[in-house]
């Protein structure tokens, strides 16, 4: 084989090899609906899924968006869900989880607007203790089933929170400067009259 073919079955070869590591690959997209499966991970479990997403939607006001692909593109998993929920026009009271389910078993990003009514520590949280150990069972329905569920459960505590902070707040009443200028001259008035009353009762001395 001459130095030319050798070369040019190398290049063949190389551009076999990357289309074939690009190939479970997603870009950064718009998201059409709520759940986004490109993979089929969640199969017969959809309808389920869906429910819980519309529930915590009509109930609590939080859209919940979720997405399965094959490879974040070699992205940061956290860069690829950002801009996702930017190329949707996600916001306000949106959240996005972004799950992979072919880098080295699973990978997960989301997002959250900087208005979100919960905040990102309450969200990490909910996702690290109750989400991920679905995601690494590969209970993909689960696992966004879970964060459906705890997303109402946080938003309803806030609300109770907020209502009995509500009810602790002490009303006092507004003194216009006439009312206090009426107390006051009724409280002199009160003393005056004390004193006079005082003096008309005192001992007259023996008359001259």
């Amino acid at each position: 084989m001459s130095v030319r073919s050798l070369l040019a079955a190398i290049g063949v070869l190389a551009l076999l090899l990357a289309s074939a590591g690009s190939a479970g690959a997603a870009e950064p997209l718009s998201l059409p609906d709520r759940i986004t499966d490109q993979v089929g991970a969640l199969g017969a479990d959809e309808p389920a899924v869906r429910a819980a997403i519309d529930e915590l939607a009509a109930e609590d006001g939080i859209e919940l968006y979720t997405v399965l692909v094959p490879s974040f593109t070699g992205q940061g998993e956290t860069d690829w869900a950002e801009a996702t929920a930017r190329l949707s026009g996600l916001q306000g009271s949106d959240i996005l989880l972004a799950v992979s389910v072919e880098d080295d078993g699973y990978a997960y990003g989301w997002w959250v607007d900087e208005s979100f009514p919960l905040s990102d520590a309450e969200v990490k949280d909910v996702i690290t203790s109750d989400v991920v150990p679905e995601l690494e069972s590969q209970n993909w329905d689960a696992a966004v089933i879970t964060l459906a569920e705890q997303l109402r459960t946080m938003s309803v505590r806030a609300e109770e929170e907020e209502a009995a902070s509500a009810d602790e707040v002490v009303v006092r009443p507004s003194w216009s400067a006439t009312t206090t200028r009426l107390v006051v001259g009724g409280v002199v008035a009160v003393l005056v009259g004390a004193h006079l009353f005082s003096r008309r009762r005192s001992p007259t001395g023996p008359s001259r």
